[in-house]
């Protein structure tokens, strides 16, 4: 329920199921246990749906300046993008390895929904280059949830992925997932410029 709150002040959510035996069950337990939302969060609630299109809307296309600039930072060394967005050049294109993997995953989604997509994740290929931008940024917040209209940021391997043994994660420990809010993309990649500035004169100034 994170696009349907929109505004990290709500924990929500929907089941729905085909069978009406198993509807009137579930019904019946979300009521005894007392796990439907009160009706200040049902409020919430649909205050944020009024305003879902325009900030998913304002959030995607602000995603799209972003993919684009990491696309070409060369700070970046795999995107992963579910977007329209091509690589800059040939060398960007032999560096950025996975684009082949964003342009299918983008063709599965563009054939099932409207739009691009919000939330973007990218590898530096040092964890501790990702950890310092990720402590760098200024505009973003460092939170594992997404959706929100603020802009957020996150090492899945170090906050939402970190209970998981190592041995058994698949993901890469320098990944950084970001989920882009409604703000000027403007500002967002100047912040991220700043950020990966921030960065790498820590990693200098540490070795």
């Amino acid at each position: 329920a994170e696009y349907m709150g929109g505004h990290a002040d709500i924990t929500a959510g929907v089941i729905a199921v085909s069978d009406p035996a198993l509807a009137e069950r579930l019904g019946f337990l979300t009521n005894a246990e007392g796990v439907a939302l009160s009706p200040f969060d049902s409020w919430l609630l649909l205050r944020s749906l009024r305003t879902l299109p325009l900030r998913v809307e304002r959030a995607c296309a602000g995603a799209l300046r972003v993919a684009a600039y990491l696309a070409a930072a060369p700070e970046v060394k795999r995107l992963y993008f579910a977007g329209p967005v091509p690589a800059p050049d040939d060398a960007a294109a032999e560096r950025l390895d996975a684009w082949t993997m964003a342009d299918a995953a983008w063709k599965l989604h563009a054939s099932q929904a409207r739009g691009s997509v919000s939330v973007l994740s990218f590898e530096t290929g040092d964890a501790a280059l990702s950890l310092a931008l990720a402590e760098s940024t200024r505009i973003f917040k460092i939170t594992v949830s997404f959706g929100s209209l603020c802009s957020l940021i996150e090492l899945p391997c170090a906050l939402s992925h970190a209970s998981v043994p190592a041995a058994e994660r698949t993901l890469a420990p320098d990944l950084v997932r970001l989920s882009i809010g409604i703000e000027d993309p403007v500002d967002l990649i100047a912040d991220l410029q700043q950020a990966f500035r921030a960065a790498r004169a820590r990693l200098a100034s540490s070795e």
